[in-house]
């Protein structure tokens, strides 16, 4: 199929049109719904919510690496390597990090 040039300058003119009548005419490809926003607000907490930092040792597998689990409203929310622990010097394995799963 062969586009000729005045099919070419009609159909820009189209997409101009279109781009100067809407207001922001991508919106729905780069905004996320407010459900989504909502959702992750919900998952992520208030900004106000205190985060409590717990050192503790990872059992998943025989190397025992050291982790910080956070806690917000009595809930795990976010393990992490202890960069103070001499043996993972807070390096943790996919093992350690889905421990959060297992909660």
């Amino acid at each position: 199929m062969s586009l000729k040039r005045r099919d070419f300058l009609a159909l820009g003119t189209a997409a101009g049109a279109f781009l100067a009548i809407n207001k922001d005419p991508f919106e729905f490809l780069f905004r996320p719904p407010r459900h989504y926003m909502e959702r992750a607000q919900e998952r992520l907490g208030s900004p106000a919510a205190i985060r409590k930092a717990i050192p503790s040792t990872c059992m998943q597998c025989y190397s025992s690496c050291g982790i910080v689990c956070y806690i917000e409203d009595g809930r795990l929310v976010k393990i992490e390597g202890n960069p103070q622990h001499p043996h993972n010097r807070g390096k943790v394995c996919a093992k350690g990090l889905s421990g959060l799963n297992k909660v």
